[in-house]
């Protein structure tokens, strides 16, 4: 039975496989599988805490212990998580937390080890209810908070991006090669306490959302009081960050510019260098000649004063702090009796007298950072905030950041996406390091090849996700499966402020017409994903703009045209295949709002006239099908050939250019409180000062 297994599992010396890594990770394997029914889960804990304990005093550990005793702590997690385990556990609450805070204080365990037990915690006290959970947060966070909140250490260490160095930099950094007074070993411990601090803060603010969509209540709010000292450290970070990126901070890393770009890992990865069943991180170490090469799941490395260590940490941070800001945007209290008694009712209403720092974390030196950063920052960040913000707030946070952040967006990927199709260069005119020339001669993959490749798949994935942010804008969710189905069922809501993009038309027609001519260049981009949302874009555009009686208005004529046009073309792209049938939709509508003005575009194709024209009108006033008038539209188009189509998209670059659009275009009523940028765009020539967010 699993009780006989169970008892013989825990009463198997530890000592006898203490030297072989290996076995314990099938060891703690075995007591995942049989330990999560409450009975059993209280001795399987105790057993892996004796694992975490039986290094105590060893000085170094092999890369495979390490990875045994995360899957130890780890396994702690996944056995508070299950539902039955919880009640049985909290039982024993005070232990648990006595025994992690002494074994961190020993320096039994490892920081990431640490934050994996604290998380247990924290799950088995919201096993209880929100007041315990509040005060274990208060407890788990007590060390942290400490340190990131003392202002002499924010001073020194977030002050702008070189103080950022001269904290946890490395000797190879330009701005601190020749200082006698930095200590490269101070440093590295440094890097690895802020790393791991910035993770713990994250990792419990993702579970406490998790555990509110997944259970409901309150659990979310328990991270309120620690706004005032978890975001100002957050958007500081960032902000120091992003300055690197610029000439300036480029110029302070000097040698070590490269930690901004992807580490070899990352890049084994994503060109699918590494053999099936091998991790990248270890095809990497051993191609590369045995060097072990920290991953951002792993610390080992962390504190060595090298480029990769650096870059783990840069890029690691980046991630973990856009993601914890995209989920404290998404705090708020529903209840107006239980917002007004706790003094907060959202993430916005809250932060709104530190909107600058917000626009700043987002607009500075955007231009700067590489197409990975900037997903990251729309998927972690900026998607979260849109689509939580709350219809009240539009005007102060939207109003601010979409405009000038959309028409970024819009200038960005048009030139890449041009430069990409017109077979120009992507990469950057730098030798390949000693590594990437003995990782491409190990893959078979040139190093030049391996670069171009990366630069697309990075141009595919940041413009895959600006049109999730579109979507979000234009319906509400990433996909657009609310919007539609809503509409399908006759539930839209028809006041102008349903939607952003509605808002936008009326308030920030500007920002609605990049998102508009950013939408329409998508169209003609070879890549699948980034279609099918564009199209479904397109929809919701025509469905806000009023049928044309011949007036050639700026919307109309853009619809008629840039489009059109690229509605045309993108018939003839592969990619865009499993899609027609909506693409084909989008041109029914047109040409059935505005008949008149698409009529000389259709006549200038060959093989199509006036006579055709006016046969295929009566045919769509007697077909009412809706697969009848596709199927006519698609007979229409086929007569002039699909290289005629992709020539007329050549010719016009529908998209390339932002239309001069008036909220009068869609109907609406121009607001005479018309929202305009709230700041101006920051300038990037030097970092503009850090202000305390409270």
């Amino acid at each position: 039975s699993l009780e006989a297994l169970q008892a013989k599992l825990l009463n198997f010396p530890l000592a006898a496989m203490a030297r072989h890594a290996p076995i314990i990770m099938q060891f703690v394997k075995c007591l995942e599988a049989i330990g999560g029914h409450s009975h059993r889960v209280v001795p399987v804990v105790q057993c892996l805490f004796s694992i975490l304990r039986s290094d105590e005093g060893v000085g170094s550990v092999s890369e495979d212990k390490h990875a045994s005793r995360q899957q130890a702590a780890t396994t702690v997690l996944v056995l508070a998580s299950r539902e039955e385990a919880g009640p049985a556990l909290f039982q024993h609450i005070t232990g648990l937390m006595e025994q992690t805070q002494e074994m961190w204080g020993k320096r039994c365990i490892r920081a990431g080890e640490r934050n994996a037990l604290y998380e247990a915690i924290l799950v088995v006290s919201s096993s209880v209810g929100y007041e315990q959970q509040q005060k274990t947060l208060e407890w788990i966070w007590s060390e942290t908070c400490q340190h990131f909140n003392a202002p002499g250490w924010q001073e020194s260490t977030l002050s702008d991006g070189l103080s950022l160095l001269r904290s946890v930099g490395i000797k190879q950094c330009a701005c601190v090669a020749n200082d006698p007074s930095f200590d490269s070993v101070k440093a590295g411990k440094e890097r690895l306490e802020i790393y791991h601090g910035i993770q713990l803060i994250e990792r419990l603010a993702r579970r406490l959302l998790k555990i509110k969509k997944t259970k409901g209540g309150e659990a979310l709010l328990a991270i309120v009081p620690h706004f005032k000292w978890t975001i100002p450290v957050m958007v500081r970070l960032l902000r120091c960050l992003h300055f690197l990126a610029c000439p300036e901070g480029r110029k302070l890393l000097g040698p070590c510019e490269s930690v901004l770009e992807l580490g070899e890992v990352e890049r084994a990865f994503i060109l699918g260098m590494t053999p099936h069943g091998v991790s990248p991180a270890m095809f990497v170490s051993v191609t590369a000649g045995g060097a072990y090469v920290p991953t951002s799941s792993s610390s080992i490395g962390m504190e060595n004063d090298s480029l990769e260590s650096l870059r783990v940490f840069v890029r690691g941070m980046r991630d973990s702090a856009y993601q914890f800001l995209g989920t404290v945007s998404e705090v708020k209290v529903e209840d107006n009796n239980v917002a007004a008694s706790m003094g907060f009712k959202s993430f916005f209403d809250t932060m709104g007298s530190a909107l600058n720092e917000f626009y700043a974390l987002i607009m500075e030196n955007i231009e700067s950072q590489d197409e990975k950063t900037t997903r990251m920052l729309i998927r972690g960040f900026v998607c979260p905030m849109v689509k939580s913000c709350p219809q009240h707030c539009w005007r102060q946070w939207l109003g601010t950041i979409l405009p000038p952040f959309l028409h970024h967006m819009h200038t960005r990927l048009t030139a890449n996406w041009h430069s990409f199709l017109t077979g120009q260069r992507m990469t950057m005119n730098r030798g390949a390091t000693v590594q990437q020339q003995q990782l491409a001669s190990a893959s078979g993959i040139s190093t030049e090849h391996g670069e171009e490749m990366l630069k697309e798949t990075s141009l595919r994935e940041l413009t895959r996700e600006h049109l999730s942010l579109i979507l979000v804008i234009a319906t509400g969710d990433e996909m657009g499966h609310t919007y539609f189905h809503n509409k399908k069922k006759g539930k839209l809501a028809s006041p102008p402020s349903a939607t952003i993009f509605q808002w936008l038309v009326a308030e920030c027609t500007q920002a609605a017409s990049s998102l508009l001519a950013t939408t329409v260049a998508s169209l003609t981009w070879p890549d699948t994903d980034t279609g099918m949302k564009a199209i479904r874009a397109c929809r919701i555009a025509l469905g806000l703009t009023e049928k044309s009686a011949g007036s050639l208005g700026s919307l109309q004529s853009f619809i008629a045209k840039e489009m059109f046009t690229a509605c045309m073309s993108c018939l003839t792209l592969p990619s865009h295949a499993d899609f027609q049938a909506e693409i084909l939709l989008v041109l029914r509508d047109i040409i059935t709002k505005h008949s008149l003005l698409v009529s000389p575009v259709l006549l200038s194709l060959p093989n199509i006239d006036q006579g055709v024209l006016d046969s295929f009108h009566q045919a769509m006033a007697m077909k009412n099908s809706e697969k009848d008038q596709r199927n006519l539209v698609r007979k229409l188009l086929l007569r002039s050939g699909g290289a005629e189509l992709k020539a007329l998209a050549k010719q016009h670059s529908p998209g390339s250019k932002i239309p001069q659009l008036q909220s009068s275009d869609f109907g609406s009523r121009s607001n005479k409180n018309q929202a305009r940028p709230l700041l101006d765009t920051v300038s990037t020539s030097e970092q503009s000062p850090l202000q305390n967010l409270f």
